[in-house]
């Protein structure tokens, strides 16, 4: 869900009349995805100011599986997933996972090996106290091409082009999360449809053309 205002879906405020109408989407999408075999279903993206209101949740959890028999998740923001309470009634714990792997820009790849470690090892340390049942996904996660990525990750609001500092981070974000049974994927952000995106002069998110683009070949090819 995107705001005409520009604003971010986190801010949407929870009500009554939002969830009747969120549910009614949510139900059309379920069946879509029953009539074609999917196998996962998002139930929602980054909705921090609502996710707080269990009882609206759980009744769109129950909305949906009424259509829908496949796997079902939930996108939360990398910053909240500590607070929901109904990822119980879920298949999986959905992460955006930008979590910031540095306080400078472009630092060595040992310190962003090191403190990828770190947010991984926090991670799991509360899936296994609190839901040691629970596989996790990154339902997204990704770094941009400009210098301050490692601390910023979820923003492309400032810095030169770096594609050296993006490169490393992916490096240190596979190198930490490869093995992982408990981690069933990453998701990543993002990989645009319009051919010649990306390359040595393009400052977003895609590895098209770049080195973060022999990054993920290396280690999705067994590397």
């Amino acid at each position: 869900v995107d705001l005409r205002d520009g604003n971010w879906r986190g801010s949407i405020p929870p009500s009554p009349a939002w969830f009747a109408s969120y549910t009614t989407v949510m139900v059309h999408y379920a069946q879509l995805a029953q009539t074609n075999k999917v196998d996962l279903l998002s139930i929602g993206t980054e909705f921090n100011a609502n996710q707080g209101d269990e009882a609206s949740w759980r009744s769109v959890i129950a909305a949906v599986r009424a259509n829908y028999t496949g796997k079902i998740v939930y996108s939360c923001n990398w910053d909240s997933y500590r607070t929901i309470t109904w990822w119980d009634g879920l298949d999986e714990i959905g992460i955006d996972a930008y979590m910031p792997l540095s306080t400078v820009a472009d630092p060595p790849l040992d310190t962003l090996k090191a403190n990828a470690i770190v947010v991984r090892d926090s991670i799991n340390s509360w899936r296994v106290d609190h839901y040691p049942a629970k596989h996790i996904m990154f339902t997204e996660t990704g770094f941009y091409s400009r210098s301050g990525t490692s601390v910023q990750p979820w923003t492309t609001n400032s810095g030169a082009i770096d594609l050296n500092e993006q490169a490393n981070c992916y490096t240190a974000w596979l190198s930490a999360f490869k093995g992982q049974t408990w981690l069933d994927g990453m998701f990543w952000w993002n990989w645009t449809t319009t051919p010649g995106d990306g390359g040595a002069s393009d400052s977003n998110y895609t590895a098209e053309g770049k080195p973060a683009e022999q990054v993920l070949k290396s280690f999705y090819t067994g590397g």
